[in-house]
């Protein structure tokens, strides 16, 4: 779902959720916090692949697939592909 909007100023610097979250509530607008990449590899991601990171490109995936489609994700060429650094 999308994340909800603070209420408050109060309601943004809280270190606690201002508002209910069930046990499987996810907000893809916080999966950029967990991607790992460095600033300009993350832009370049959000520019190309941004709408991986709202509730309505999900929402639509979850209707498209109980409606029956199968949703076919086609996966980058291996020249195009991220790959962790070695020898970190």
């Amino acid at each position: 779902r999308e994340f909800p909007e603070a209420r408050t100023p109060e309601d943004e610097l809280s270190d606690e959720p201002w508002f209910p979250v069930a046990e499987n509530d996810v907000f893809p607008e916080e999966f950029g916090r967990f991607l790992g990449m460095p600033g300009e590899l993350r832009e370049e991601f959000v520019r190309w692949h941004g709408e991986l990171l709202t509730a309505r490109w999900w929402q639509e995936m979850q209707q498209r697939t109980r409606a029956g489609e199968l949703v076919d994700v086609i996966p980058y060429r291996e020249d195009s592909r991220l790959h962790p650094r070695r020898g970190r």
